[in-house]
């Protein structure tokens, strides 16, 4: 059943026409906020399950998105386990954006960050941390690049 949510939400993300959220600030916020939720329930699930091809899978669609720059779930090591660029897996995440995405344990405590990629477009990193199993276990945290929402 969670397989069937996670490629209509993938589907729903891929089939968005890209255009401006400018005078729509609070849907682009939710619109973040949803996303970012559904890469975050994908990876609790797919870790517990010890699922990391399915992540892998997720990820990499996310990716295929005209509006992602990047997405990835990076593990309570800090190191790259699943990515939309695989050039990125197994790498370790040592930018500020992310030490400060590792250092948030709450699991509804979204964080965005308007930042500038190599392009000089502006994306909005946006993550949240994975908890698992019934110990609520910190097991590292998504992150989605958006671009073009201006």
């Amino acid at each position: 059943m969670l397989n069937r949510q996670i490629f209509c939400a993938a589907a729903l993300l891929l089939a968005l026409p890209v255009f401006s959220f400018a005078a729509e600030s609070t849907l682009r916020t939710d619109f973040i906020s949803l996303t970012v939720q559904v890469f975050q329930t994908v990876a609790r699930e797919s870790v517990s399950n010890g699922d990391e091809k399915g992540l892998a899978v997720y990820a990499a669609t996310l990716g295929r998105s005209p509006i992602v720059d990047y997405a990835m779930y990076v593990s309570s090591t800090g190191v790259v386990r699943a990515a939309s660029r695989p050039d990125r897996v197994g790498t370790a995440v040592t930018d500020s954006v992310g030490k400060n995405a590792m250092a948030n344990r709450d699991p509804a405590g979204l964080r965005v960050v308007d930042e500038k990629n190599a392009k000089g477009e502006t994306v909005f990193d946006a993550s949240l941390p994975v908890i698992v199993g019934g110990s609520e276990a910190y097991a590292g945290y998504v992150r989605i690049g958006f671009k073009n929402l201006r």
